[in-house]
């Protein structure tokens, strides 16, 4: 059981996010516009990141709500991968492209688009057994059992934040010199939850987090822009094969070039993520999270 002072800074935080979930899920259509999905998909994680760090019991529903939410994302992001994708292929499209590659992108767009349309159907559909709008029985003045724990906010928000982060640094030493889609996805979600962690967290921890917040901020795009192109990299080749398998060698090459493309984009982000990776350090977020006290001696 938190604190009863720390459990109030939690419920404030659900109180934000969730209200910011509510207002967005409110909003008529929401779901064909790109960017309004994205926003909706971005709040549900980052009420579902207060929720893993409140106490379960004080929240009447709290295991529905999570369901409903875990099942809300999970619809939004099969959608939003799509159209991340077809918005990279759409990006390589200039007025210098040559024909055969502008036919090999246009096939692909084809193929992709119908995979955009059979998710955002079986989006539409799960949103139709969600009432987003029921989670805010979760806004509802939790029951704080007597007699209230004793503790400090500032560590009840330390104990919280600092495996987190340890999570992030721990997957980082693992990681080998080559590149591994994989793991540096797993680090992605690590580096996710943290930065949500340290956001959610930032009012108690009496310390500077601008720094810290803004380097995952930094890892956490650079490792989301190599997922993207990872996957739809993976993707290209699965049509490339494809299109060799029917006969298709004109496309099959003109979509060879686009591949290129993609990998080089790929593996510039694993270069950068390589270039930053030394900023993270256990020393830097202890120093910065967790100041010196100040020497009484000295003055002011």
């Amino acid at each position: 059981m938190h604190p009863a002072a720390f459990s109030v800074l939690l419920h404030r935080a659900l109180e934000a996010r969730l209200g910011r979930l509510l207002e967005l899920a409110a909003v008529t259509g929401w779901q064909a516009d790109t960017t309004s999905l994205h926003d909706v998909r971005v709040a549900s994680r980052r009420v579902r990141a207060v929720l893993e760090l409140v106490d379960p019991a004080i929240y009447p529903g709290f295991k529905r709500h999570l369901r409903r939410l875990k099942a809300l994302t999970r619809s939004l992001s099969a959608t939003r991968e799509w159209d991340v994708h077809l918005d990279i292929l759409d990006s390589m499209k200039t007025e210098n492209l040559e024909a055969v590659h502008e036919a090999a992108l246009e096939h692909t767009q084809e193929i992709l688009g119908r995979h955009q349309r059979q998710a955002r159907k079986r989006m539409e559909r799960t949103l139709s057994k969600l009432s987003i709008a029921d989670c805010a029985g979760l806004l509802r003045v939790p029951s704080l059992p007597h007699p209230f724990a004793p503790g400090d906010v500032r560590d009840c928000a330390r104990n919280c934040l600092e495996p987190r982060l340890q999570s992030v640094l721990e997957r980082l030493s693992n990681l080998g010199p080559e590149e591994n889609v994989a793991a540096l996805h797993e680090l992605r979600i690590r580096v996710k939850k943290g930065r949500y962690t340290l956001e959610i967290l930032a009012p108690g921890l009496e310390s500077e987090t601008g720094r810290p917040l803004e380097r995952l901020r930094e890892l956490q795009t650079i490792l989301g822009e190599h997922h993207d192109l990872a996957t739809l990299e993976a993707r290209l080749w699965e049509l490339h094969g494809q299109l060799t398998g029917r006969y298709r060698a004109i496309l099959a090459t003109g979509l060879l070039d686009i591949l290129g493309l993609v990998a080089e984009g790929r593996r510039l982000r694993f270069d950068r993520f390589c270039q930053i990776t030394p900023n993270f350090t256990l020393d830097f977020f202890v120093a910065t999270l967790r100041p010196a006290a100040p020497d009484p001696g000295r003055d002011a």
